[in-house]
């Protein structure tokens, strides 16, 4: 059994985690994701969370599972499904590749 003070210091740490993989994900958003994209734009769901789960293995992060990413991604875009694959709307990733000029 468990005390008080350590049932108060578990949820803390749990509190504590959920922001940490709150705030990778949206550090993510920012970094990789292209919002408001325009009219049309849209990128499949298995794309989206291959670039996430890449992200946070650069970073030493440990990815959300894509069900638990997928959750919190429909929290803040929206989505359709075509022919069996998940699009968020509205949105696209960044282009990794050095511009042209």
């Amino acid at each position: 059994m468990y005390t008080e003070k350590e049932r108060a210091d578990m949820e803390a740490l749990k509190q504590a985690n959920k922001k940490r993989d709150m705030e990778a994900l949206q550090e993510w958003i920012a970094d990789c994701v292209e919002l408001n994209a325009g009219w049309g734009s849209e990128e499949a769901s298995r794309r989206l969370y291959d670039s996430y789960s890449d992200w946070c293995r650069n970073r030493h992060v440990r990815p959300w599972s894509l069900a638990r990413w997928g959750k919190s991604m429909s929290l803040a875009i929206a989505k359709r499904k075509s022919y069996g694959t998940i699009l968020y709307l509205g949105v696209r990733l960044k282009s990794t590749e050095p511009s042209k000029v």
